[in-house]
C-alpha cells in the first residue's frame, strides 16, 4: 500500500513541477521515527514522501526516475546524503551495481576521500567506468580555490565480470530428464530445441543435448543479455566438428573427438545475446558447464 502511495505522488509531484527545470530524485537513510524514504527536490521548493521500506524496495521504486544509467544498464547512478537528514545535508553521488547490489561512492578524490560538498549532474559512460559530475567541493582535486562548482571525471575502474557457471545439476531442470524449454540458470532454451538428461556416455552429471535429430545447430538466448560465453563442456559418442559462434560475429570452431570430455574455451570478448552451436554430427553433441560472464 505504501509503495502505490509513494508512486501516486511521484507521479503527481513530476506532473507539477516537470517544466521547472530543476527537478531530482534523491534517497535518504533511515531515520528512527520514519525508516527509508524519498526526497523529491526542485528550484522552487521540496516534498518528502515518508513511508518506511526496505532499502531494496527503495531503490525499486526510485531507479527508474535516476538521470543517468550505464550503456548495459547495469549500472545505476544517483545521488542521496550520505550523513543523515534533515533536508539541506550534503549529497554525495553513487553507482549501484544491479549484478551484484552493491552501491560505490563515486563523488570523490583519487585517493576516494568524499568530496566536501553537493555534488550533482552526473553522466556515466557506456561501460560504467567513468563518471562525470558537478561538485561545490573544494577538497576534490589540490588548489580548488576557485570557490565555484567544478566538473570532475572519476575512474571506477575496468568494472569486474561476474561468471556464471550453468552445470544442470546445482539446481536440476525442473521435472524430470525431458525437453528444456524456457529459461533455465539465465538462459533461454527457447522451445522444442534442447533436452536434458541425466549421466550419460562419458558425463559423469547431468547434461544438455539437441531436442531432436532435425538439422545440426541449435541457439540459446543469455537471459538477462548481453553476456560473453566463456567455455562449454561437450562429449560425443560420433567424432564431429563443433563450431561455436553468437550475435556479435565470434566464431570458435573445435575438432570433439570420442572418450572423453573436453572443454571448450571461445576467447571471446564482446557481448552478445544469442549464442549458436553446430555440430556436424548433430544430436550427438552433449553440453554441460556452461560458462559465461557479465558484460564490461
Amino acid at each position: 500500500m505504501a509503495h502505490a502511495r509513494a508512486l501516486r505522488d511521484i507521479e503527481f509531484f513530476l506532473a507539477d513541477h516537470n517544466n521547472c527545470g530543476g527537478l531530482q530524485v534523491r534517497t535518504c537513510p533511515p531515520t528512527v521515527a520514519v525508516g527509508y524514504y524519498l526526497v523529491l527536490t526542485c528550484f522552487c521548493g521540496g516534498f518528502r514522501v515518508k513511508w518506511a521500506m526496505s532499502e531494496q524496495v527503495l531503490f525499486n521504486l526510485v531507479w527508474p526516475f535516476q538521470p543517468y544509467t550505464s550503456n548495459y544498464g547495469r549500472f545505476v547512478g544517483f545521488a542521496r546524503p550520505n550523513n543523515p537528514p534533515p533536508m539541506g545535508s550534503r549529497y554525495s553521488l553513487f553507482i549501484r551495481d544491479r549484478q551484484t547490489g552493491t552501491d560505490e561512492l563515486v563523488s570523490v578524490d583519487v585517493d576516494g576521500n568524499e568530496g566536501n560538498g553537493s555534488s550533482s549532474g552526473a553522466a556515466i559512460s557506456a561501460d560504467g567506468r567513468f563518471v562525470a559530475f558537478e561538485s561545490s567541493a573544494s577538497n576534490l582535486m589540490p588548489g580548488d580555490t576557485n570557490g565555484a562548482n567544478d566538473v570532475f571525471v572519476h575512474d571506477r575502474g575496468a568494472p569486474a565480470a561476474v561468471t556464471t557457471t550453468v552445470n544442470f545439476d546445482t539446481p536440476a531442470p525442473p521435472g524430470g530428464p525431458e525437453p528444456l524449454d524456457g529459461v533455465f540458470g539465465g538462459i533461454d532454451f527457447g522451445t522444442g530445441q534442447w533436452a536434458w538428461e541425466g549421466p550419460y556416455g562419458v558425463d559423469a552429471t547431468n547434461n544438455i543435448y539437441f531436442a531432436d535429430s532435425t538439422g545440426t545447430s541449435r541457439t540459446f538466448a543469455f537471459s538477462p543479455a548481453p553476456r560473453v560465453l566463456n567455455s562449454m563442456s561437450v562429449f560425443s559418442p560420433e567424432r564431429g566438428t563443433l563450431t561455436l559462434s553468437d550475435d556479435a560475429g565470434q566464431t570458435c570452431t573445435r575438432e570433439v573427438t570420442t572418450g572423453s570430455m573436453q572443454l571448450v574455451a571461445t576467447g571471446w570478448t564482446r557481448p552478445s545475446a544469442t549464442a549458436t552451436a553446430s555440430f556436424t554430427a548433430g544430436w550427438a553433441l552433449g553440453v554441460d558447464d556452461i560458462i559465461s560472464s557479465t558484460a564490461p
